[in-house]
């Protein structure tokens, strides 16, 4: 187990580095003058030049490589040219925010895709069934800013349920810097009306933002529990005269999980890409924004920190999930 675990942490070491390196040299490739833009429009050539000169601009790709690497092993991210702050410090500001809107979008869409999952193959080819196809075809078909805006224009422009952006109510206050995660935080602190405004701030962007990985699991638990319903063990646990949904959720769910669980890493990987598209379109204050802010703005100090904690989180969540398979299927032995 514990070779095995060392191992993987190699591999996704240098997975994490060959994302790194791949998008480092794609991004300074592009034919752009990024010195121009972070000097500014009414700059001066002596600024530029010596902005070129303190980014390592001026030099090869190869060796802009070589230096960001250098520092990198050094644990500096760098200087956003834009926000002229740390990098990392920019992202631990950014990071709650995001790390709460993404771990509440991946709860609900596990959570209601394995109960849809399980409902479906339950009632197999009934109108429960088709419906969870059409809801399945939908999200797959339809692109997540295109969902966004739609949310937006009937729950809050049209029936004015919910906000349609930002994090918190302007006319609430911020609850206590403890955790990060304002709804932790309200609560902790007692702030019940700040806590009730987090919520429905959070409910449209994340329940969109949970949609697509409720699909895909909803598809993958559905087809997983037709197999195992099928299976001699569940035949004769229902001949025993066990409850159905002892059955159900006791013997079929158990067998039939592992499938869902391995697709918690992929999950992971589309709610942190797809937070960037709700954080615009919501005006979430998170690393999404911050992302997509650096692209406009060719801030490649900043955007080379989002991917490194981005592929880090990824890679240590599908590390997790492969030791998680031995836990949840005994016949699993690692090598």
């Amino acid at each position: 187990m514990l070779a095995y675990t060392a191992r993987r942490l190699g591999e996704a070491l240098l997975v994490i580095l060959g994302v790194v390196i791949f998008v480092f040299v794609v991004s300074h490739l592009l034919p752009a003058n990024p010195a121009k833009v972070w000097a500014g429009s009414k700059s001066s050539n002596e600024q530029v030049e010596r902005i070129k000169e303190e980014y390592h601009l001026d030099e090869p790709v190869h060796k802009q490589l070589y230096f960001y690497l250098i520092q990198l092993g050094s644990g500096d991210l760098g200087l956003s040219p834009v926000t002229n702050n740390p990098v990392f410090k920019d992202l631990q500001r950014f990071a709650p925010a995001t790390l709460e809107l993404a771990l509440i979008s991946v709860f609900l869409g596990s959570i209601g895709g394995i109960y849809l999952g399980v409902i479906s193959a339950v009632h197999k080819d009934s109108w429960v069934d088709q419906l969870s196809r059409v809801i399945a075809l939908a999200g797959v078909s339809l692109p997540l800013f295109l969902l966004a805006l739609l949310a937006q224009l009937l729950f809050s422009f049209s029936l004015n349920w919910l906000p349609f952006a930002g994090r918190i109510g302007q006319s609430v206050a911020s609850p206590p810097n403890i955790t990060g995660f304002y709804l932790l935080d309200s609560l902790i602190s007692g702030q019940m009306g700040t806590f009730v405004s987090v919520l429905r701030h959070l409910a449209l962007p994340s329940l969109l933002l949970s949609f697509s990985s409720l699909v895909r699991i909803t598809r993958i638990t559905r087809s997983s529990m037709v197999e195992v319903l099928s299976q001699d063990y569940v035949l004769t646990a229902r001949s025993k005269g066990l409850k159905e949904r002892m059955v159900i959720y006791r013997h079929a769910l158990r067998n039939a999980i592992s499938s869902s669980i391995s697709l918690l890493g992929l999950t992971l990987v589309y709610t942190f890409g797809g937070t960037v598209v709700i954080e615009v379109v919501f005006g979430w204050p998170g690393m999404g924004r911050y992302a997509a802010s650096a692209i406009h703005t060719l801030d490649f100090p900043a955007l080379m920190g989002f991917v490194l904690v981005v592929s880090t989180v990824v890679a240590i969540v599908n590390l997790i999930v492969d030791l998680m398979y031995g836990v949840m299927d005994p016949r699993i032995k690692y090598a």
